[in-house]
């Protein structure tokens, strides 16, 4: 344990570099502060301090941990010395020298262990005193800067500077502000890994969703082009659509997050409108897109100084000015969004307000209406084109998917629509009146209460819990059920009649049970890790769940147990062509708890996977696809039976569907009540042609017998009618007479 145990040298580090990093994020701030203290500067600062109290309960976390350990162990040799079993000092002088030699030798053995234990437990309780002085003074720190942001927002209505004050020097301030916005991006997403995992996931689902739709649209007839804008290029619409969807679950992010989730889509988004848009509002968007980096850039100074005044005050008017030379008449008549009016309208007006007030000297008011400006219109056509997007998407998988299999996928595109409900652009413009107003430290102020109410720990009885870690856990495990389904899906997605061509699309749905379970299992520990849910309590569900199991769930565990034979054992593959109980069909999918089969008659039979492996299966895909086929047939006695064989052998080798190998076999089967009875015998190279060469051989054996005059007679019986002369009566003498 002492070899394996946690790497105190790294924590030692880890404590130095908070408190280095302190160091900066503070400069500026409590240490050598600038003319003025500016919002976003103690924004920064806040996320950098709060992201290193969290690292370092984390490494407390630890240390506590490795100090229990140690201190049991520690215990355990300590008790040693008052085991009463080993002052049994036996009574011969001989074994007792021997005696107390081995509790020597073991004295010895066990000295350095029980020293480089008790430096162990020093070493660890070194650190705690470090992580608690740190830890203190990271909070004292925190509230100090939380203090001045508070205050600080009640003042931001008065003037703080003249056009000209007292500055560090530009570069100087650029290069401070850059190594804390970075510096606040790395604490933060160290402990959003798990989000940013998810995030990939979605990503890659809807690029894969759109990939299919992409080509079965290149299948089917096309669509017009607005709809087919979604799938033009699947991965940046993958991108645009997750990612404005997805930004509203990272809690509270600093700026650099914020541009990432903003710049890059609508940096994307520029490919899109490429062919669809007016050259005009092209120019429009790119010209936004320029002032928007440049406000971004403006937005990751912290320092105040003048040059970024007049900037700030150039970017204002360029805004005022681009946003309405496009407002006028001629210009609105050619855009297709005509929503996007009003956020052009909201940039004209913030940037006004932005300019007056920077003028004034409210350089924290003017900073966050510049910015706010050209975020809010940037957003708003994100969020304007995802509608547009995911339109087009249910548009086109709505046409696709006319009849979804509900058996794989549970959303029926028909009852969706081809376009998102109502309340999801209303869900929308609140997402954009949050992003917005997170510019502002009132949102902080208005939110606080909420996000208090998610995070608080509540009681019941000894467990603890929080709304929060409810939702997680639920979501979690929602998005690895939905995910699941997907999968089938996918694997699904050809709905047609051809057989899939190739072995990789049935490898794929013959381990698509092993899959599924695979993604729930995990979805449900992470859900488990990420809810903090302790795993003595999995423990008392996992024993309730097993006395109802064995009281009235054999039949599930039945059937699940038989997927998972059919999963692994694979006496059927999905694709195949099996027959159960005498109904002939192919495998589409091998669920949880039943199999899908597709009948030849165009039904879907549902079976529970516990009656496949226990009723006669047949696999006529296993093996050679090759199947025999078999016939009979009966002439006339007075026929020629030679040259019956003889027909019959040449209708059946006239067909092309009849294998030559193995060489198809006419016999004489038996002589019957009205005729002589041939079976014929011959091999075609798979079930579905089958029936079709019945077919065909049959009308060729009756051309051939109507030419040759061979008779294929109908059943004939002939009853004869015996009377006892002596038993006949008068009347029946009379008949018999009259017949």
């Amino acid at each position: 344990f002492l070899e394996k145990g946690i790497d105190t040298l790294s924590i030692a580090r880890h404590i130095e570099q908070a408190k280095k990093d302190m160091d900066i994020s503070l400069e500026g701030v409590l240490q050598n502060p600038g003319p003025i203290h500016t919002l976003r500067d103690l924004k920064v600062t806040s996320v950098i301090l709060t992201g290193l109290v969290q690292r370092m309960e984390h490494e407390r976390q630890l240390l506590e941990s490795s100090l229990n350990q140690l201190t049991t162990y520690r215990e355990r040799i300590d008790s040693l010395t008052g085991n009463a079993t080993l002052m049994d000092f036996p009574d011969d002088s001989v074994t007792l020298v021997k005696y107390l030699a081995k509790l020597l030798i073991a004295a010895k053995d066990l000295d350095p262990t029980d020293s480089t234990l008790r430096q162990s437990i020093f070493n660890v309780q070194e650190l705690q005193t470090k992580i608690d002085l740190a830890e203190y003074e990271l909070n004292a720190n925190l509230d100090q800067v939380e203090q001045r942001r508070e205050t600080l927002s009640g003042l931001t209505m008065a003037r703080e500077l003249p056009l000209t004050a007292p500055e560090k020097s530009f570069r100087e301030g650029w290069a401070l502000s850059w190594r804390k916005d970075v510096l606040a991006l790395q604490h933060y997403l160290e402990h959003q890994l798990l989000l940013i995992f998810f995030l990939f996931m979605c990503v890659l689902t809807s690029w894969r969703f759109l990939w299919v739709l992409k080509s079965k649209l290149n299948q089917d007839q096309p669509l017009n082009t607005e709809q087919a804008l979604v799938v033009r290029y699947p991965v940046i619409s993958a991108i645009i659509i997750v990612f404005s969807l997805f930004q509203f679950l990272f809690p509270d992010p600093p700026f650099l997050v914020n541009l990432f989730f903003w710049g890059l889509p609508a940096l994307l988004l520029t490919f899109v409108f490429s062919g669809y848009i007016s050259v005009l509002w092209l120019r429009f968007w790119i010209t936004t897109l320029v002032l928007f980096l440049l406000a971004s850039a403006d937005n990751l100074l912290l320092q105040a100084s003048t040059m970024e005044r007049w900037l700030m005050g150039g970017l204002s008017l360029a805004g005022i000015l681009h946003g309405g030379w496009h407002l006028s008449p001629a210009r609105r008549s050619s855009l297709r969004e005509k929503r996007i009016l009003y956020f052009i309208l909201f940039l004209v007006l913030i940037e006004a307000a932005a300019l007056a007030f920077n003028f004034a000297g409210r350089y924290n008011l003017a900073k966050i209406l510049m910015t706010s400006g050209y975020f809010g219109l940037v957003i708003a056509i994100l969020f304007l084109w995802t509608l547009r997007l995911i339109n087009g998407g249910l548009a086109i998988a709505s046409n696709i998917y006319q009849q979804p299999d509900r058996h794989l996928f549970f959303i029926n595109f028909n009852r969706v629509g081809a376009n998102v409900p109502s309340i999801f652009y209303l869900a929308l413009v609140a997402g954009w009146l949050v992003l917005v107003g997170r510019n502002f430290y009132i949102y902080a102020k208005l939110a606080a209460p909420f996000v208090s109410f998610i995070t608080d720990q509540r009681t019941i009885g000894s467990y603890s819990f929080s709304i929060k870690g409810m939702l997680i856990f639920i979501t979690i495990l929602a998005c690895a059920l939905f995910l699941s389904r997907l999968i089938s899906f996918f694997a699904g997605e050809d709905h047609s009649q051809q057989p899939p061509q190739g072995k990789s699309k049935l490898s794929l749905g013959s381990w698509l049970l092993l899959v599924r379970i695979g993604v729930i299992s995990t979805g449900l520990f992470l859900a488990v890790a990420a809810a903090g849910i302790p795993l003595d309590r999995i423990t008392i569900i996992v024993g309730a769940l097993g006395v109802g199991i064995g009281l009235g769930l054999q039949g599930l565990v039945s059937n699940l147990v038989s997927g998972l034979i059919l999963a692994f054992e694979k006496p059927v593959n999905v694709g195949d062509l099996i027959e159960v109980n005498g109904n002939l069909g192919t495998m589409k999918s091998i669920g949880f708890r039943s199999s899908t089969i597709a009948l030849v008659n165009g039904s879907v039979n549902i079976i529970p996977n516990s009656d496949i492996l226990n009723h006669q299966l047949v696999n006529w895909s296993m093996g050679k696809k090759q199947v025999r086929a078999n016939l009979t047939v009966g002439v006339a006695y007075n026929s020629n039976l030679e040259q019956v064989q003889a027909i019959l052998h040449k209708a059946i080798e006239a067909q092309d569907n009849v294998l030559k190998t193995p060489a198809p076999l006419v016999v004489v089967k038996a002589f019957s009540d009205s005729s002589i009875d041939f079976d014929l015998f011959f091999w075609v190279r798979m079930m579905a042609e089958v029936y079709p060469t019945k077919s065909a051989v049959l009308l060729a054996i009756n051309a051939a017998f109507n030419e040759a005059g061979i008779i294929i007679p109908f059943p004939q019986t002939d009853i004869h009618l015996t009377q006892d002369n002596n038993r006949k009566t008068d009347a029946a003498r009379g008949d018999e007479q009259a017949g």
